[in-house]
């Protein structure tokens, strides 16, 4: 539901006629109007990912963490906790699975890093040594912890 829809919605349960509420509504769609006449698409990191050169990066780092946020039934599997030697569940686990969290967190440190590294190159900048050095460190960690 877009803004607009919102606070329609809420000027008539509220009965508002406050100049404020209209000011917004008005400015709302005029910015909903700009955006349909300069055709201005919706944000999506894919794409910029993809502009960037960093297209196999995305798709790596979204398939490790995307189980993270997007969940099915499949998903509960690894809470479910069997009977030693049977397929009878003895329990769930009712906590956060942490197992191998060290991929989503060292995604996003190289993300930051990766980051880092693209503002040096777009303003022509040397890396910063130390950068350089704390980037190859962690990659060499997740490949041994793998």
């Amino acid at each position: 539901m877009s803004v607009l829809s919102k606070l329609r919605r809420y000027k008539e349960s509220q009965d508002a006629t406050d100049p404020e509420i209209e000011a917004a509504a008005n400015k709302i769609k005029e910015i909903e109007n700009t955006i349909i006449e300069e055709n201005i698409k919706k944000f999506s990191y894919e794409n910029v990912a993809h502009r960037a050169g960093l297209h196999n990066w995305y798709d790596t780092v979204y398939a490790h963490t995307s189980s993270y946020v997007h969940t099915s039934a499949r998903s509960l599997e690894s809470y479910v906790v069997l009977k030693e030697g049977s397929n009878e569940m003895r329990e769930l686990k009712n906590e956060p699975v942490i197992d191998r969290i060290h991929l989503p967190l060292s995604a996003g440190i190289d993300a930051m890093l990766l980051a880092v590294s693209s503002v040096c190159s777009i303003f022509g900048m040397d890396e910063p040594p130390a950068v350089i050095g704390f980037r190859g460190k962690c990659q060499s960690l997740v490949s041994s912890h793998g």
